[in-house]
């Protein structure tokens, strides 16, 4: 009988014992063990650089009355790694970047960004991807910010005589913002590629002949005032001439 209740006090006080073991010391006992001196842990990968540029541009000042800005973005693909695709990203005014395009291999690599508005910011980021679809290669990001809306500015073009046959004179109002420092006029003939035929000083008249036309001929011009680092302000056209 005595030894019955000896057995039972003795396993009451181990139960006891184990029930005042601190918690702390338990949570310590179920976490893994560090890695021992001969155990690294497995590194980040490290990603390829890609040399990313983004800048805004005109796309066609000779096209619709409608000015039409976009962002292009190029970049060149990192030497030594094989990348199968590449992933654009965009994030507009600072919030959650979002997929926009993904690009093959192609020459020269670039994403032509056409839905851009005016008052807003756009950052952009490249990412490699192998055949398998891991990430082999990444860009830094690269921000572009659209300020006013461009500036529609007069302008009219007409046939002119001079002393050997005919010419197109052309006339454009001057650019309201105070940052226009100089203007470009360029024109296209019968379709083709545009050129820029006239640049002016920073205190250049704005008006210009254009003296290489013949009968027959369609050209179509447009004018930009551009800001000193050569961004488009202000835009006059395009205006369509028919050469008699």
């Amino acid at each position: 009988m005595r030894r019955s209740r000896l057995v039972q006090l003795v396993g009451t006080t181990l139960l006891a014992a184990a029930l005042l073991v601190p918690s702390s010391a338990m949570a310590a006992a179920a976490q893994p063990t560090a890695p021992g001196a001969g155990e690294a842990a497995t590194p980040a990968p490290i990603l390829a650089e890609i040399k990313l540029g983004c800048s805004l541009t005109l796309l066609n000042p000779l096209g619709p009355a409608t000015p039409h800005r976009a962002i292009v973005c190029k970049w060149t693909a990192p030497a030594g790694i094989a990348i199968a695709r590449y992933r654009v990203w965009r994030s507009v005014d600072g919030h959650t970047r979002r997929l926009v395009s993904t690009v093959t291999t192609l020459n020269p690599l670039r994403f032509v960004d056409r839905y851009v508005f005016a008052n807003h910011s756009y950052t952009y980021t490249v990412v490699g991807l192998a055949a398998d679809g891991t990430r082999v290669a990444i860009s830094a990001r690269a921000k572009v910010s659209i300020g006013r809306a461009i500036e529609i500015i007069g302008m009219r073009c007409g046939i002119t005589a001079i002393t050997n046959g005919k010419a197109v004179s052309c006339r454009w109002a001057a650019a309201t913002r105070p940052a226009v420092v100089r203007y470009v006029l360029i024109r296209s003939l019968d379709g083709a590629a545009r050129e820029a035929i006239y640049r002016t000083p920073r205190s250049g008249i704005r008006s210009f002949v254009d003296t290489k036309v013949a009968s027959g001929q369609t050209i179509r011009y447009a004018v930009l005032g551009l800001s000193s680092t050569g961004r488009v302000l202000s835009r006059g056209g395009p205006i369509v001439v028919q050469v008699p």
